[in-house]
């Protein structure tokens, strides 16, 4: 089972923004989602007030426009407005950029016609804390143009969150 115990702490604790980061950033980390889809149902036994009621914004289902940059818009709204709705369209674009596909599907297609593996000089956990801490980033960022406090402290929660991915995921091999 994904439920790690600084989740199952954050649950505890019924810090639901803290649940809420942690739960989206699984569909990054895992893009098979089955962390993902451990995590929320783990959520969901705990958490009364988990989700929020859509707050009504046209979300986009046109595949051709699922680009990362409306992704991680859409990972930063989620925290705000963190709706059943927005959330299945994540999965669907997470599973649309990134292939849902398990960690042995990956390694299969990572290999070359003559079966030989190809090498990476980044795993799947390394690339996914890039990712987190980019979006970090931006959100920080943007956060501190807007003079929005709530947005530059999560940015600063993505940022750090990335970062440490990467280093502790340093020097594993990607499996």
């Amino acid at each position: 089972m994904a439920i790690t115990k600084e989740f199952e702490e954050v649950i505890n604790n019924n810090d639901i923004t803290f649940a809420r980061i942690m739960i989206k950033d699984s569909m990054l980390i895992d893009t098979s989602l089955q962390t993902y889809e451990e995590m929320i149902s783990y959520a969901e036994e705990k958490i009364g007030a988990l989700y929020d009621e859509h707050d009504g914004e046209t979300l986009d289902y046109n595949i051709s426009e699922w680009t990362t940059d409306y992704m991680n818009f859409q990972m930063t709204s989620v925290i705000y407005n963190f709706s059943r709705e927005r959330l299945e369209l994540l999965k669907k674009i997470v599973a649309h950029l990134y292939g849902k596909q398990d960690e042995n599907t990956a390694t299969e297609n990572n290999a070359d016609a003559s079966g030989n593996q190809n090498s990476c000089r980044f795993n799947g956990k390394q690339i996914a804390g890039g990712v987190i801490a980019l979006s970090g980033c931006g959100t920080l960022v943007g956060g501190i143009v807007a003079s929005s406090v709530p947005v530059a402290v999560i940015g600063g929660v993505a940022l750090v969150g990335g970062i440490a991915l990467i280093v502790t995921s340093s020097g594993k091999e990607a499996e």
